[in-house]
């Protein structure tokens, strides 16, 4: 997933089913055959008191990290190109 995909949670979720959609959430599974859409499922509330503190520590993560992906020979070329020209 990228930043700026939509993700919807799952209809039979007991938020939907409450019709009471907390303002963070975290989910172990995501459905889906849409590029750039998706279905949250196994969802629990977070409370933004608890995740505060972690968020500069959490935005610096990159999704390679998070997925343990090694990023591509090309991507890393964009990147150092793109950090070059906001220097």
């Amino acid at each position: 997933m990228v930043e700026g995909n939509i993700l919807n949670m799952d209809h039979n979720s007991a938020f939907s089913v409450r019709n009471n959609y907390p303002e963070i959430v975290i989910f172990t599974e995501l459905a889906g055959k849409q590029t750039g859409r998706g279905t949250m499922r196994s969802l629990s509330e977070v409370k933004e008191e608890w995740v505060t503190p972690y968020m500069k520590k959490i935005k610096k993560i990159s999704d390679e990290q998070i997925s343990g992906a090694r990023p591509k020979k090309s991507d890393l070329l964009i990147k150092r190109e793109i950090t070059q020209k906001l220097e």
